[in-house]
């Protein structure tokens, strides 16, 4: 389960939430340079019996009303797609799974780690 938390940088000013911790639906990848996140499903969408293409992927990706939770666990060839299309940042650094000791919050305005996280008591899932 995940946590929503209200943030403000230190050093700007800029205030805005995160999320720390997935879900049963969704796990989050952070990119170790500069912060950006993305949620990922956690299971292959519950309507497809087949190994899905890497475009297919891509639009289910994109597709947030399809995630479920009662979808089929990704097959391994899925799973690789799923982290070579995930694995790079705009930005050039890399992406990785929330949980690796590499990751650092950022600011969603100047980038700065100095932040002072305040948990608000909402969890997601």
């Amino acid at each position: 389960m995940g946590s929503t938390y209200n943030v403000t940088c230190n050093d700007c000013l800029h205030a805005f939430e995160i999320q720390i911790g997935g879900g049963w639906l969704a796990y989050n990848k952070l990119c170790i340079e500069c912060g950006y996140s993305i949620l990922l499903p956690r299971r292959a969408p519950k309507d497809i019996n087949h190994l899905m293409s890497e475009n297919e992927i891509k639009i289910f990706l994109e597709d947030r009303s399809k995630w479920s939770i009662k979808g089929s666990a990704f097959e391994a060839k899925e799973n690789e797609i799923i982290k070579n299309l995930t694995e790079h940042c705009e930005c050039g650094g890399v992406m990785v799974c929330e949980g690796d000791n590499r990751i650092v919050y950022r600011c969603a305005s100047c980038k700065s780690s100095n932040l002072n996280i305040i948990d608000n008591g909402i969890l997601s899932d």
